[in-house]
């Protein structure tokens, strides 16, 4: 008889991941889930304390990042308790995923592997079950004229993507790590149905993200040769390029791409109508910003009961954390790519490179970085990298 030994660490990260993790629209359903997570939260924090907070370099960026987020907002008189609580459990739930990425990665992949999966299976199921949404949110203009916008189990129709960039990565590295077929074909899957998905729910930008992240992989996954890499230098230098003409104005010779390929009209749906309003308060606080926004006070700031934040990630960062928050985004991300570089298993590599450079695409449109699933991408971008990294090197000095 077969015994499986399961260990109490397994057991724990399951646990914390189960919770912070959990949709919104579940927790918004239980009420219990909610008091559930600040117990989690407390439980994390003796976790970390036992664990001796030993965090990557990854990880201590992070670490900055956050604390400068929370004592910014402070200072600007933007925090209130429920946005310490919930910027909290982000930080400890990401030093958490942090060391036990560094100590134990294939359990913890695994476990990350199977709790995403069931996700999204779920959501897809949601999303053709019922195509007019699990609930419809209402935004009220005037007395004449109101709109609704249909959510699924993971949000609107923007909010999915990255969680199956997540699926998909998780599903390839999994894949890589046991190099069993079953797996391999799971990730095929997996990148079918929710490219499907995605067309379904008609997101132009995450349908955009979804193709070029599915073919990419493949061709990096399948080449025989590993003559072409991904260099981040030249595509970082291009994508500053392309994102500072859009935002400058200067998108005419762009009409065919955003008309054709996204879907848009050349104000993105509307967007070019936040970039502007956040940009004028951008220029008032230049250095560090006004603090992070709730829903209500962006909607009030922009002007716009449909404009919630920003709707670009580098214009959300400027204007709630200035230039210092910038840097220290830039840090955290060079943190990340030179491990990336730095990695021997060059097929690993490139597709962290190119899942990294989809990630921006949708941040170019979309605040990604207040999903903590974002965050959990790259994170698992850095250890992944790590990870194989060590493990080639092993099996070298083995030969």
């Amino acid at each position: 008889m077969t015994t499986i030994k399961v260990s109490k660490n397994t057991i724990i990260f399951t646990f914390f991941s189960l919770i912070v993790l959990m949709p919104a629209y579940i927790t918004d359903q239980l009420s219990f889930i909610k008091m559930l997570s600040n117990v989690t939260a407390a439980c994390m924090v003796l976790f970390l304390v036992k664990e001796k907070i030993q965090l990557s370099k990854f990880g201590a960026v992070v670490s900055v990042y956050y604390l400068y987020t929370v004592i910014n907002s402070y200072f600007h008189g933007q925090g209130e308790i429920h946005f310490l609580i919930s910027t909290a459990k982000m930080l400890f739930f990401l030093c958490v995923v942090d060391i036990v990425l560094s100590k134990r990665y294939e359990k913890t992949i695994t476990i990350l592997y199977v709790i995403f999966l069931i996700i999204i299976v779920a959501d897809v199921l949601s999303v053709f079950l019922f195509p007019n949404g699990l609930y419809q949110t209402t935004t009220t203009w005037n007395e004449w004229s109101s709109s609704d916008v249909k959510g699924w189990l993971l949000g609107n129709k923007n909010n999915h993507i990255i969680w199956y960039l997540t699926t998909i990565y998780l599903s390839y590295v999994k894949y890589r790590m046991t190099d069993l077929k079953k797996y391999e074909v799971r990730w095929y899957i997996v990148m079918f149905i929710t490219l499907v998905t995605v067309i379904h729910i008609q997101s132009s930008t995450s349908i955009v993200v979804a193709i070029i992240a599915d073919v990419s992989m493949l061709y990096f996954h399948s080449r025989k040769k590993q003559t072409i890499h991904i260099n981040i230098v030249i595509v970082g230098i291009v994508y500053v390029i392309m994102q500072t003409t859009i935002l400058m104005g200067s998108i005419t010779f762009l009409q065919p791409i955003i008309t054709g390929m996204l879907g848009k009209d050349l104000t993105f749906s509307g967007r070019v109508t936040a970039w502007m309003n956040a940009s004028v308060y951008i220029f008032q606080k230049p250095i560090s910003g006004w603090g992070q926004m709730t829903a209500e006070s962006a909607k009030k700031m922009l002007g716009s009961a449909a404009l919630v934040n920003a709707h670009n990630q580098w214009l959300q960062i400027l204007w709630e954390g200035g230039i210092i928050q910038l840097v220290l985004l830039m840090v955290v991300f060079v943190v990340m790519i030179r491990k990336i570089q730095q990695c021997s298993e060059k097929t690993i590599s490139d597709i962290s490179n190119i899942l990294f450079t989809v990630v921006l695409i949708a941040m170019a449109f979309e605040v990604e970085l207040g999903n903590l699933v974002s965050w959990v991408l790259i994170a698992l971008f850095y250890h992944t990298n790590w990870y194989f990294d060590k493990h080639k090197e092993k099996q070298e000095s083995l030969a």
